[in-house]
């Protein structure tokens, strides 16, 4: 790890999601999640569906579960909300493990 990192960065989170259908946005926010130690497993899923299904095979298997999701809301093919809507009828318990980030961003100057 880099110098610059403080060591006790080391491993903050075990387990984290990423749900983002952007290959480029995938590879630098894995990238940044390992140089700065940010979680010891990260897991990348392209879609809502399959988000959902990793979800459902983890409600199952606490260890499993993760402790940070992030959400590209802004997608082309099925946006976030349909997953939020979704993540929402999950057990209270399961969303009480689990911090939910939403991201987004755009080259469109319309959106800003």
């Amino acid at each position: 790890m880099p110098s610059f990192f403080p060591q006790h960065m080391a491993n903050i989170y075990k387990n984290v999601l990423l749900i983002d259908d952007n290959e480029a946005d995938q590879l630098l926010a894995r990238k940044l999640m390992q140089v700065t130690g940010f979680a010891q497993d990260i897991c990348i899923k392209n879609s809502r569906q399959s988000a959902l299904d990793y979800l459902s095979n983890a409600r199952n298997h606490l260890s499993e579960v993760p402790d940070v999701i992030f959400l590209d809301i802004n997608r082309p093919a099925i946006d976030g909300f349909s997953f939020l809507l979704a993540y929402d009828g999950m057990p209270a318990a399961f969303k009480k493990k689990c911090k939910l980030v939403v991201l987004s961003s755009t080259d469109n100057r319309h959106n800003i």
